[in-house]
């Protein structure tokens, strides 16, 4: 894998994956499917705290998007398996249709 750098630098490796986390982490709005599970939910805490807008995919209504909801989060209620209800939380995450 090779990233390049700002200044047009070229890395590979390591250096290569962290340049580009950064570079994901600069992006101030993120969907986050299975989000009412143990890795998803701490995964959306984490970008909350970090003052990102995030989008959350959850499977069903109940107590844990309500909660998720509490933390400022934009929950969808959706099957991550139908494509319909993946496509419809991705087009609002963009704001645009997906053709």
């Amino acid at each position: 894998m090779v990233s390049r750098a700002p200044n047009g630098a070229a890395f590979s490796g390591p250096t290569a994956v962290l340049l580009q986390l950064r570079e994901i982490m600069a992006q101030k709005k993120f969907l986050v499917t299975g989000s009412t599970g143990d890795t998803g939910g701490y995964t959306v805490e984490q970008l909350v705290e970090r003052g990102h807008a995030v989008r959350a995919l959850a499977h069903r209504e109940d107590d844990r998007p309500k909660r998720l909801e509490k933390m400022g989060t934009e929950v969808v209620i959706g099957d991550f398996l139908k494509f319909n209800d993946v496509r419809a939380a991705v087009e609002r995450q963009l704001n645009a249709p997906i053709s």
